[in-house]
Order: structure tokens, then C-alpha cells, then sequence
């Protein structure tokens, strides 16, 4: 097991544990500077670029995947559906480029990040940059057409003002042991969460229902049909499989959160022996490429889809 997954194991318990007590003066320390930073910004000391269109937020408060992007495609969608021409803008989390880039769904995720490559697959126009503020003027001076931004996570990048706030939660996480980096997940006070336009709770199918408060809502995630990265137009048939054969990495942040595909699950063997879906590394993905280059089948789940959202 390694650091962040350690790290990750013991922030996300109900209670902190001895090694987040020791820790928790730092964590002191850090949430001081982080209200400090943003009482800095709110009194105009330091400046927060406004653009002239509306600026929707999504992020969370916690590290670690919480279904930000799948809730980000959902929203553009939305969006789209009823008229207007929605903009993506992502740090590229994961790549080289520090930007700001407009990038096409054909870009090496190496260099962009392979979140902004999922994000720009929808269609829409999609920059990334370590600064939101210039990523989303590369997208309105790319494409005039554009009237929204929805930028992928920056809920703490307070250089670039927004209209929305809105916040995803893990319910299956939740907050952890609720204490502020190091000693736990918290990038901002839980009490940052009472400010957010909305809160979303990803949740499961059988917990998912209808809620009365416009600002908690809840959403679910679909797993998209497996598709061969040699051959996309194959149908995946994992029948023939053995229990072990097929190999499962994944790609976000929280593996244990992607939905069970009850074909393929049963025939999955874990690389490191402890789980049937492992997080991704470049090693990893690097031992996929040269699979698919000497002809074996190597699938991919697609990705995950906001299904609903209530």
C-alpha cells in the first residue's frame, strides 16, 4: 500500500485515529492560513478575475474523488439541453501542460490529463490551465459561441469568481474523521459546505431518492458499456473468461465507488491481490499499451455517467 493510499485509509474513519490526533496542530495551522486566504479574497486584498459570462463551480471540500466530473458532464448536458453553450475549463490534473490550452478529445492524456480528454469526448469546449481564470478566456476567445463556464473542480481557486458554487459529497465517505489536512481529507472547513449554492451527494441506486431541498440534491453514477481500446465498435463478451483472467485498473480517484458490472467483475483478478479494481499508475498504463500493441484485448469500462440527478 502506498503513502496516499495509507493517508486515504486513515483520514476516511469515522473517528480520527492516533496518527491524525498527532497530527492535528498542523492541521491547526493549515486551516488558519486557508481561512486566511479566502477572508483575503472576499475583502478584495487579493484579486478575483470576473469574467463576462456566468461562472458555475463544481468541486468539494474533501481530497479525493467525490464524482466531480461525472456530475460536470451532467451539468454541460443539461445545459445544452436547454439552449445555452456551455465551456469547460479543468486544471488537467494528472498532465504536463500547465496551460492555458484548448485541447480536442484526440490530445495525449499525458500532456492534458486524461480527465479534460473524457470532459472534451462530450463535445464541448474544454481548456485547461493551472489557472482557471486564463483556461476559461482561451475558451470564450476559441469560442465566442460560448455563454456559461463550468469549471471542473477550483472550488478553492478563488482567483476566478463565480456566479454558482455547488459541492459533491462522497455519502459513502462522507467528510472522514471531519479534520483539515494533514490530519484529515478536508481542504476547507466543513462549514464551507453551509456557503455552496448546492451540495450532491453521490449515493447509491438504493439509497437515491427524491429530496425537497433545492440545495442538497443527490445523484447516482452508471458505468457506460466496456469498449475495446483496439476495436471500439466490438461488444464486450467476457462469457468465455475464466474467474482471474481479466485484468481491472482503474482511473479515478475512489476505485471501490465504480458500479458493479456483474459480467465483468466476477472474471477479474487484482494486480496487487487485495481488491478486483485497483487504482491506475503510468506503469500500469504503460503495461496496457504494450498489450494492445502485441494484439491482446485490452477494455476499457468507458467511464462514468451522472445518470440522475435530483
Amino acid at each position: 500500500m502506498d503513502l496516499e493510499r495509507e493517508l486515504t485509509a486513515i483520514w476516511y474513519r469515522p473517528r480520527a485515529s492516533p496518527v491524525a490526533l498527532a497530527l492535528w496542530p498542523l492541521s491547526l495551522a493549515y486551516r488558519a492560513v486557508v481561512g486566511l486566504r479566502r477572508a483575503l479574497y472576499r475583502r478584495g486584498v487579493l484579486a478575483s478575475e470576473r469574467l463576462n459570462v456566468p461562472v458555475v463551480i463544481v468541486g468539494n471540500i474533501t481530497v479525493g474523488g467525490a464524482g466531480k466530473t461525472p456530475l460536470v458532464r451532467g451539468l454541460v448536458s443539461a445545459l445544452a439541453d436547454r439552449g445555452f453553450h456551455p465551456g469547460i475549463v479543468s486544471r488537467g490534473y494528472g498532465g504536463r501542460e500547465s496551460g492555458p490550452r484548448v485541447i480536442t478529445p484526440t490530445d495525449d492524456p499525458l500532456e492534458v490529463g486524461d480527465e479534460s480528454i473524457l470532459l472534451a469526448a462530450g463535445g464541448m469546449p474544454v481548456a485547461v490551465g493551472h489557472d482557471r481564470a486564463a483556461a476559461a478566456r482561451a475558451v470564450l476567445a476559441a469560442h465566442p459561441e460560448v455563454d456559461v463556464i463550468v469549471s471542473d473542480d477550483g472550488l478553492q481557486h478563488y482567483a476566478l469568481a463565480r456566479t454558482v458554487e455547488i459541492a459533491a459529497v462522497d455519502g459513502a465517505r462522507g467528510l472522514g474523521d471531519g479534520l483539515m489536512l494533514p490530519a484529515g481529507p478536508l481542504r476547507e472547513p466543513s462549514s464551507r459546505l453551509a456557503s455552496v449554492d448546492a451540495v450532491v451527494t453521490l449515493v447509491d441506486d438504493a439509497a437515491f431518492a427524491p429530496s425537497p431541498d433545492a440545495r442538497a440534491t443527490q445523484m447516482t453514477h452508471e458505468a457506460l458499456p466496456w469498449r475495446n481500446l483496439k476495436a471500439p465498435d466490438r461488444v464486450a463478451d467476457f462469457s468465455g473468461l475464466r474467474p482471474g483472467e481479466l485484468h481491472a485498473i482503474a482511473g479515478i480517484a475512489n476505485p471501490d465507488r465504480h458500479p458493479d458490472d456483474r459480467e465483468g467483475r466476477g472474471k477479474m483478478r487484482s494486480l496487487r491481490g487485495r481488491a478486483d479494481v485497483v487504482p491506475a499508475d503510468p506503469r500500469t498504463h504503460r503495461s496496457q499499451a504494450r498489450r494492445a500493441r502485441r494484439g491482446q484485448d485490452t477494455w476499457t469500462p468507458n467511464c462514468l455517467r451522472c445518470s440522475s440527478v435530483r
